[in-house]
C-alpha cells in the first residue's frame, strides 16, 4: 500500500487500519480535516481507495451530501475498468502529462 497521495493539489496520508471493519463497520474512511485516508488491509483495497478518492473529489467539487451507493458503485466500476485494462493507466498518465501539464493544480483552482 502506498503511504501518500496527491489529490487535487493536496497531500493525503494513506494508512492501513485493521480495526476499521471491527470497530466501525467500514472498509475505509477519509478525514478531510487531517487529510488522512484509512483503509482496512482486509478490504478490496483498490475499490476501497477509489471509494475514498471519490469522497475527496466530491469535497473538492463542493458536494455536500454524498450518495454512498453511487460512490460505491463508481468505485467498483473504476476498479474493474483498471483491472481489465492495465495499459489504460500508463496511457492516461502519458497523455495527461503531454496534453495537460500541471492539470491537477489547474483543476484544484477551479474546484476550490
Amino acid at each position: 500500500m502506498i503511504s501518500w497521495l496527491r489529490v487535487l493539489g493536496s497531500k493525503w496520508q494513506v494508512v492501513t487500519d485493521e480495526h476499521l471493519l471491527h470497530d466501525e463497520d467500514r472498509w475505509g474512511d477519509t478525514n478531510q480535516r487531517t487529510r488522512v485516508i484509512r483503509v482496512d488491509p482486509h478490504s478490496e483495497q483498490p475499490s476501497t481507495m477509489f471509494h475514498e478518492l471519490t469522497h475527496i473529489i466530491e469535497w473538492g467539487m463542493g458536494v455536500e451530501e454524498t450518495d454512498e451507493q453511487a460512490v460505491q458503485s463508481f468505485a467498483k466500476c473504476w476498479a474493474a475498468v483498471f483491472s481489465d485494462n492495465p495499459e489504460l493507466v500508463a496511457w492516461m498518465i502519458k497523455e495527461i502529462d503531454k496534453h495537460l501539464p500541471g492539470y491537477s493544480n489547474k483543476i484544484k483552482g477551479k474546484l476550490g
